[in-house]
């Protein structure tokens, strides 16, 4: 019984360093289509630059984020202070969707840093880095004649590319 045992249990060790024929599961059929100029993996604060610019040249952007929040680090990763040098804050030297999310802060709390926060020159809460960005990008599709769709809570597995 005990020389079984053993044997078996060889057996069942060595089955571990066997390799393995592993089936892939079928791809997924989408949930939908929607077919865009421009498409923005990541709604970060480069990702919304990126969804801003195109919607202001009339572009229809497709921008996906794996949370429900736009803007990354001032948002759902929670570190709403803008990150800035005192040369470009003195010069106002930002690109245009930037210094448009500063005013709006500003805008909102009546100063750039209403808690008196000791990390940047302007701090905010992370839900309302969100809701600026995402007015921001719905008010620029207006301006400039683009259409933004949205993707909140997505994770991009496969793009299909056509000419």
């Amino acid at each position: 019984m005990k020389r079984s045992l053993t044997s078996l249990s060889l057996l069942f060790g060595l089955m571990g360093f066997t390799p393995m024929v592993v089936q892939a599961a079928p791809p997924r059929t989408p949930d939908q289509t929607v077919e865009c100029e421009v498409l923005v993996v990541g709604g970060g604060l480069a990702g919304a630059a990126t969804a801003y610019e195109g919607l202001l040249a009339g572009r229809s952007v497709c921008i996906t984020e794996i949370t429900d929040w736009l803007g990354g680090q001032i948002s759902s990763q929670g570190t709403s202070a803008l990150d800035e040098r005192a040369t470009q804050r003195s010069l106002l030297h930002y690109p245009r969707g930037y210094l448009e999310l500063r005013q709006r802060i500003q805008k909102r709390y009546g100063e750039l840093n209403p808690g008196d926060c000791w990390v940047s020159e302007s701090c905010f809460l992370p839900r309302d880095g969100h809701e600026i960005l995402l007015k921001m990008l719905k008010e620029a599709a207006k301006r400039g004649k683009g259409k933004l769709h949205w993707f909140p809570n997505t994770v991009v597995k496969e793009i299909d590319i056509r000419p």
